[in-house]
Parts: C-alpha cells; structure tokens; sequence
C-alpha cells in the first residue's frame, strides 16, 4: 500500500486524464499517472515520492490498444511487459521485456511506465528505437504523435502532466531479423551489466541500440556502420567497439573495462547469429 493519503481518479479517455491532472497540479495535489505502479508504491514507501492524488489510466481503451492497423502494430503504454511477451506479436520486444524484472513484476510493470520511469535503464525502449517506431501522447496542447527517436535521447522527453498513451511500429518490422542478449552481475533477473538489442533492418542494415553501459539507454550511429563493413563477425566487432561511449559506467555491477569486454562480445554473437540466419 502507498503510506500516505491521496484522492484517486479513473478518468475514461486521455484527454479527461490530462484535463484531470493540470486541475489537480493547480491545485497543489502533486498527481502521478497510474498503470501498473510498480514505482509509485516503492517510490512511496521509500519515502522518494509523496503524492496527493493518483490517476488511473487503465480505464483508457487507446493506453491499451494492442494490434495492427493502417499497416502498423499499436501498442497501448497501460499494457505489462507480460502482456507483451505473452502476445509475442513482436519477438524482440518480447525478448528483451522477458529479461526484465520476475515474472510476478511483469505483470505489474508497464511498458509506460518503464519508458518514462525514473528507473535508467529504460530496457523496453531499446526495440522501439531501433524500428521506425511513432509515439502518441497527451498534454496541454492536446495530442501529439512523433517518431520515437525524436523524443527519446536517453530518455522520454515528457513535459509535465503529458501521459504517454501509445506506441507504434511497421508491421514489416514485427518479423525483420532480431537479437537480444543481456549480460547480469550474479542472477538471472538483475538491473543490466549490458543488454544489446538489435535489428536487422532494410536493404541489410544493422542497427544496436544498449542499456547498461552508461546511466541511460545509448546508440551510436558510427557503430551502426562499423558493423557492416568488410571481415569476420569478430574483427568487425572489434572495430564495432571503438565507437562505443569513450566513458562507460562503472559500478557494482561491473567496472568500465568488464563493460567494455562484454560488450565486444555480445556484438560479435549478434553478427554471427543474424548472419547465420
């Protein structure tokens, strides 16, 4: 339970959610978004957030949709990462949210709320950002849709009460060639040492995208070409690697040389697995 009192709200459209939490701010309630709240309960009990009123965003059909249109797949931010894997629908998604927390707090998470959450490590952005993905949200000015890269460096760029509502992506890219791999400190289940997602795109580009080596989601279009040039999966790992972050993290998950190892390999595994295909 969240320790503190709060008014709770479940408005049925987005724009009502939006219209709901600018009333609240006004009015000094501090008002959060809720899906899964997984965050807003840790965050509460760790004494991180205080907040006078929640607002439920699972009433809204759009923050939930899940499937395909006009030649896209939508997929709704109220929707959990187990929902996601269990739809399947996109394997690399899928592969990368299964990494992701347990299985118990998967079904809790959000795929919103670990894109715009305060946790860094944002993992499910990673297959979004590689695809020529759009996103759609809320605000003041009324709805907005964007390519996701526009609005994702790192981090969502959200401005104060606007409520991400969904994300979409081509169909053809639901089936383009893929890999994930994430490396861990100790368990299975752990915040990443590295995780790599990558996607064998047109005309055969490979594009990677990672979390782990710096406090936010990173890509690096250098590296992204690197790949594609003359040698063995090995060797172009290599040269792969000069273009990564001259500053990784270091931690206790991992020091920035381990990252860097790591890293490497986990390259020269996605080349030789999606060219093996």
């Amino acid at each position: 339970m969240i320790p503190v009192d709060f008014s709770y709200w479940r408005p049925d459209t987005a724009e009502e959610a939006v219209a709901t939490y600018q009333q609240l701010a006004d009015g000094g309630q501090h008002p959060v978004y809720y899906a899964g709240g997984t965050e807003i309960v840790t965050r509460s009990r760790l004494g991180q957030l205080s907040c006078g009123a929640v607002i439920d965003v699972k009433a809204i059909g759009e923050a939930r949709c899940l499937g395909r249109d006009g030649g896209r797949w939508h997929v709704g931010a109220a929707l959990s990462l187990a929902e996601l894997i269990h739809d399947g629908s996109w394997p690399l998604l899928a592969r990368v949210a299964e990494r992701i927390a347990d299985h118990t707090t998967r079904s809790h998470i959000t795929l919103g709320g670990n894109l715009a959450g305060t946790i860094a490590y944002r993992e499910a952005a990673l297959p979004f950002w590689l695809a020529d993905a759009d996103v759609t949200t809320v605000g003041r000015g009324g709805r907005r849709t964007a390519r996701f890269a526009d609005r994702f460096d790192g981090a969502l760029a959200l401005e104060p009460g606007e409520l991400l509502l969904a994300l979409s992506v081509p169909e053809g890219v639901l089936q383009q060639p893929s890999y994930a791999q994430k490396a861990t400190r100790l368990d299975y289940v752990d915040y990443p040492l590295v995780t790599l997602a990558a996607l064998h795109g047109a005309e055969g580009r490979l594009s990677v995208a990672w979390s782990g080596l710096k406090p936010a989601p990173t890509r690096s279009a250098e590296l992204d070409a690197a790949l594609m040039g003359p040698g063995s999966a090995a060797d172009r790992a290599r040269r792969a690697a000069r273009h990564l972050p001259p500053t990784l993290a270091q931690d206790l998950h991992g020091t920035a040389d381990y990252r860097r190892f790591v890293a490497t390999n986990m390259l020269a595994d996605a080349l030789s697995a999606l060219e093996a295909r």
